[in-house]
């Protein structure tokens, strides 16, 4: 499907399965009402997560893989943390519910930014009638086909 496609299915996913956290019921059980959005999630993350690293690692030329790579991951966890600050500043003061609405909300504007920025750099692509020299021996390009 590509890389591009399987990151915004993926973020789209996550974002399902946060929605499906906001309907949460104060006293609902567990399997019925929580794994659901869980599940959905997990999915979603799993699916997004190893295109984005891809996908930054594949931007940085191959001299600062290390440090690409470094910043990558430090992002997400800085990202994380932070982003988990305010979600449970909101959901102590706003409840549950709020909370995770601020989180898919940051959600659905980080799977719309992805979409746009994969749209743009699968538009800039050679042309697909264009033969595909990259990997054949003596060809100095390292565009993946």
């Amino acid at each position: 499907f590509g890389q591009e496609r399987v990151l915004v299915g993926g973020l789209v996913l996550f974002l399902a399965g946060m929605l499906l956290m906001v309907t949460l019921p104060d006293h609902g059980s567990y399997a019925l009402h929580v794994a659901p959005g869980f599940a959905v999630m997990g999915v979603g993350f799993g699916l997004a997560m190893p295109h984005v690293t891809a996908m930054a690692m594949d931007a940085a030329p191959q001299r600062d893989a290390g440090a690409a790579s470094g910043f990558v991951n430090t992002t997400q966890q800085a990202g994380g943390a932070a982003g988990l600050a305010v979600v449970a500043v909101v959901a102590a003061s706003q409840g549950r519910a709020a909370g995770f609405l601020v989180a898919a909300g940051a959600l659905a504007i980080g799977t719309l930014v992805a979409a746009y920025l994969t749209g743009a750099a699968s538009r800039r692509r050679r042309p697909a009638d264009e033969p595909c020299l990259a990997g054949r021996p003596g060809t100095p390009t390292l565009e993946r086909c």
